[in-house]
């Protein structure tokens, strides 16, 4: 990115995916910037769901060069807002979330098609 010590892409959806970053839901839309239309799904594909610049472009029908563009400008936008922040570690290392299996096997009682979840 063109910021004094900037994360690259890779680094930093690798960082939202190991929950190092704090990342917005639902994906803000700054709608000033270039193809505001597609920009918060090339963000949820490139950055939750990891899809490839290379993917994005083919799905889009832009260059894969415009996908990182696109990224890089929402990131720069999204830091500047306080939509991307670092997530302590220190603070998440003693908590212990408890695992939870989500089934749909079973529906529950006068539920169509519920999702059973359980505490494992």
């Amino acid at each position: 990115m063109d910021e004094p010590g900037a994360v690259s892409l890779h680094s930093l959806r690798k960082a939202v995916q190991a929950n190092r970053v704090a990342f917005p839901i639902p994906i803000p839309i700054f709608a000033k910037q270039q193809r505001a239309d597609i920009q918060w799904r090339v963000v949820d594909l490139y950055f939750v769901r990891g899809w490839s610049s290379k993917q994005l472009a083919t799905r889009y029908d832009v260059s894969d060069r415009r996908i990182q563009q696109l990224l890089q400008h929402w990131v720069i936008r999204a830091k500047s807002v306080g939509f991307l922040q670092a997530i302590a570690t220190e603070a998440t290392e003693n908590v212990t979330l408890p695992v939870v299996e989500i089934s749909c096997e079973a529906p529950l009682r006068n539920t169509p098609g519920a999702a059973v979840v359980a505490a494992v």
